[in-house]
């Protein structure tokens, strides 16, 4: 009996901790690519607080050829539209992924999958953001990457779970 009660503690505290239990918070569209002369912003707002414990995720359905070097520059401001944090991330740099579909053909890749962006390079070793204080905080984020080598940006989102 002890056994048992010991086990099921066990799963509980791990599914407890599983990222499949986030729940998402916010979402941001990236309507297009970014190039150096001209970055377009999408940004949300959302309340948060102290504690709250963020994960960003990337949902991408993109066709390229060699090399697409995206990077996701995002900014969060405080209500004062004061910049807290300044992040760059790979979109398809993930560790916990959904229904991921890659198909490569002629040296075009079909790519398509949504999941968890599990290092940060920039802050470095960074894999989660931890709220300090109780606020409106807004997210900004800009979708950088080689034009030429980029067929076509189906669909791309930045999603914030906590």
């Amino acid at each position: 009996m002890t056994r048992k009660i010991l086990f099921l503690l066990s799963l509980l505290s791990f599914l407890q901790s599983c990222v499949f239990l986030q729940t998402e918070i916010g979402k941001i569209e990236i309507k297009e690519l970014s190039i150096d002369e001209l970055k377009v912003f999408e940004s949300s707002e959302m309340t948060l607080n102290n504690g709250d414990d963020i994960h960003l995720w990337s949902k991408i359905d993109i066709k390229y050829r060699d090399n697409p070097y995206l990077l996701f520059q995002v900014q969060i401001l405080n209500d004062k539209d004061e910049i807290l944090l300044l992040m760059e991330m790979d979109p398809l740099n993930i560790d916990t992924r959904i229904m991921c579909i890659e198909k490569i053909k002629d040296g075009v890749t079909e790519y398509s999958c949504e999941g968890r962006i599990n290092d940060y390079i920039k802050p470095a070793n960074t894999d989660h953001i931890e709220i300090a204080e109780d606020g409106i905080y807004k997210f900004k984020i800009v979708l950088t990457g080689v034009k030429e080598n980029i067929i076509e940006l189906r669909d791309c989102s930045l999603i914030i779970k906590k």
